[in-house]
């Protein structure tokens, strides 16, 4: 680190951080290709056989993500905000290149997922999943990240972001993240995060 920015040793930790980016300019048929055929086409497909379906999230049907979300974050013993905070967040940011996707089991909200796509590349951003979806193994995550794949082909999108992951990880479910991700095929870039 160069000593205009020496401070940083003392005052910040200076990670290795990686992300995987799916270049949404490839063919549809290699880009389900490129997917982990054992943990990933396979979820895909098993998550249509079981009756899991994804629809895109709008201000119809919010409330069915902010009351999952909610739910999720309760049992975490994690705080969370009233429904009309998420209609003003969504009404501010929706406009500007904000979406998402639930999935839904037997009518029930069990996954969603939020991403933004600003300047044609979709980064993830919250992850909700239900206490069903991984009992029942239903792999809702798995089925709406493969649509937001091809609403991004749809919508000519040019990359979609992973979001950011340990490359060298310290515990199980950092492994789990960075196998997780590593499955779609996208391309693999590291960079830094600062961290207090």
């Amino acid at each position: 680190i160069s000593d205009q920015y020496s401070f940083l040793k003392n005052n910040f930790k200076i990670i290795p951080w990686s992300t995987w980016i799916i270049d949404l300019e490839t063919d549809r048929e290699t880009l389900f290709k490129n997917i982990s055929k054992s943990n990933g086409q396979k979820n895909i497909k098993r998550a249509k056989k079981r009756g899991v379906v994804v629809e895109e999230i709008t201000e119809k049907n919010l409330f069915e993500y902010h009351d999952l979300h909610s739910q999720v974050m309760k049992l975490s013993n994690s705080s969370f905000h009233d429904y009309d905070v998420t209609i003003k967040w969504w009404n501010l940011l929706q406009p500007l290149g904000y979406s998402g996707f639930l999935a839904k089991y037997e009518e029930k909200c069990i996954g969603a997922l939020m991403f933004s796509h600003y300047c044609d590349h979709i980064i993830e951003g919250s992850l909700t999943r239900s206490q069903i979806d991984f009992t029942e193994n239903l792999y809702s995550q798995d089925l709406i990240k493969w649509e937001i794949i091809e609403w991004g082909k749809e919508n000519k999108k040019k990359m979609y972001n992973l979001a950011g992951f340990n490359p060298y990880p310290i515990s199980k479910k950092e492994e789990g993240i960075k196998k997780y991700k590593q499955k779609w095929g996208g391309q693999k870039f590291d960079y830094y995060i600062i961290r207090k």
